[in-house]
C-alpha cells in the first residue's frame, strides 16, 4: 500500500470512529423523543456528508488527468 493511501485508511477510520463513538455515547445517555432522533440522524448524515466531500478532494488532489476524470464521473 503506497504512503498516500495508507495515510487516508487511517485518517478515514478516525472520523467515522469519532462520528460513531459520539452517537453511541449520546445514545446510552438520553432517552430521545422521534424528533430528537431525527434532528441526531440529521447532523450524524451532515458529517459523513463532509467526510464524503474531505475525501473526494484528497483524492482528486492525488489523481492525474485520466483518474480525475473518472472520478469526477463517479
Amino acid at each position: 500500500m503506497n504512503p498516500f493511501t495508507k495515510n487516508i485508511y487511517s485518517e478515514f477510520a478516525i472520523d467515522t470512529f469519532k462520528i460513531q463513538y459520539f452517537n453511541r455515547r449520546l445514545n446510552r445517555s438520553l432517552k430521545l423523543n422521534n424528533i430528537e432522533e431525527l434532528e441526531l440522524i440529521k447532523n450524524k448524515t451532515h458529517d459523513y456528508e463532509k467526510l464524503v466531500e474531505k475525501y473526494y478532494a484528497l483524492s482528486k488532489n492525488e489523481c492525474n488527468q485520466s483518474e480525475r476524470t473518472e472520478l469526477i464521473i463517479a
